[in-house]
C-alpha cells in the first residue's frame, strides 16, 4: 500500500470520527498523522458553528487546532475541577477553582488519562506556559 493511499484511509476515518462529534462536547485531539486529519475537519465544522472544546495530547496539536481555531482546553484563564462523589443513593458534586501544580497535574491527567506521566507532565507545562 503506498503512503497516499494509507493518507487516504487515515483521512476517510478522520472524516467518519468527526461525524460522532456533537455540539457541546469535550474532544480529545490525539496526535500523529490521523489525529491532524481529525483536528482539520474538526475545523471546518467549528468554523461552520459546531461548538466544542478541544483537548490536545501534544503542543503539536495544540498548535495546529489554535491555528485552524478550535477552542482548546489550555486557553482558559482558569480552570475549575468537577467532582463527583456517591453516597449511597445520592451524588454530591462540587466544583473547585484549581490553580499551580494541582492545574497542571489536571492538565496532564487529561492528556493522558488515569495515570499522569512525566511525558504528559511535560507537555501540560508547555501548554499552560505556551497559552499563559
Amino acid at each position: 500500500m503506498s503512503a497516499t493511499d494509507r493518507d487516504q484511509l487515515k483521512r476517510a476515518a478522520a472524516l467518519r470520527a468527526i461525524e460522532e462529534v456533537d455540539d457541546g462536547m469535550i474532544v480529545g485531539l490525539g496526535t500523529g498523522s490521523t489525529a491532524a486529519f481529525v483536528v482539520e475537519g474538526l475545523a471546518a465544522r467549528v468554523a461552520g458553528g459546531l461548538r466544542v472544546v478541544g483537548i490536545p495530547t501534544s503542543e503539536r496539536t495544540a498548535a495546529q487546532a489554535r491555528r485552524l481555531r478550535i477552542p482548546i482546553a489550555t486557553f482558559a484563564e482558569h480552570h475549575y475541577l468537577i467532582e463527583k462523589k456517591r453516597a449511597g443513593d445520592r451524588t454530591r458534586t462540587s466544583v473547585r477553582k484549581i490553580t499551580g501544580t494541582e492545574r497542571t497535574e489536571e492538565v496532564a491527567r487529561m492528556i493522558s488519562g488515569a495515570k499522569v506521566t512525566e511525558t504528559s507532565l511535560k507537555h501540560a507545562e508547555q501548554m499552560l506556559k505556551t497559552n499563559a
